[in-house]
């Protein structure tokens, strides 16, 4: 199976929720049916930097007995997540996209994160990023599939493309 944006059907965790609640799915099968298209799509997509599945899924069966006690911790409880790797994570390296920095382990998790995991939010694993997450963001109107350069973090267009706005002395 190969990835293609046109056929792509996401995973929708609102509705995967709403069946926790009555028990015809669980966080455990949900998680592992998110782990398939993750192992599924590696090779052409290519987004993930680690795992950290058999820990996802001890806590999806957490989350799972909380449901089925109807006491989810939160409205994202048993939501898996994936974290950008410009993110500390106590139990997953943070390389901020450099190579070499796989052995980054910071000792503790990014507010963001403690508020994920209190939650009962599953940090799956670490998606990609460029290297130091430099990039230059692209106004809302620019689809990104339009040729783009970078000129002194400026982003040029073809002269052909560039509206008014984006033309710099």
């Amino acid at each position: 199976m190969t990835y293609h944006p046109a056929s792509f059907a996401a995973l929708s965790f609102h509705d995967a929720r709403a069946r926790f609640f009555v028990g015809t799915t669980s966080p455990a099968e949900y998680l592992d049916e998110c782990l398939g298209r993750i192992r599924a799509d590696k090779q052409s997509v290519r987004a993930w930097t680690s795992l950290r599945a058999e820990q996802a899924k001890r806590e999806a069966r957490e989350s799972e007995a909380r449901y089925k006690a109807g006491k989810p911790l939160s409205r994202i409880d048993g939501m898996p997540v994936g974290v950008k790797d410009l993110i500390s994570t106590w139990d997953l390296p943070t390389t901020e996209g450099i190579r070499g920095n796989e052995d980054n382990f910071i000792d503790l998790d990014a507010p963001c994160i403690q508020a994920l995991r209190a939650a009962g939010a599953i940090i799956v694993g670490k998606v990609t990023t460029t290297e130091l997450g430099e990039a230059t963001l692209l106004p809302p109107e620019i689809p990104s599939t339009w040729p783009v350069r970078l000129v002194d973090h400026r982003v040029a267009l073809p002269r052909r493309l560039a509206p008014e706005w984006s033309r710099w002395p």
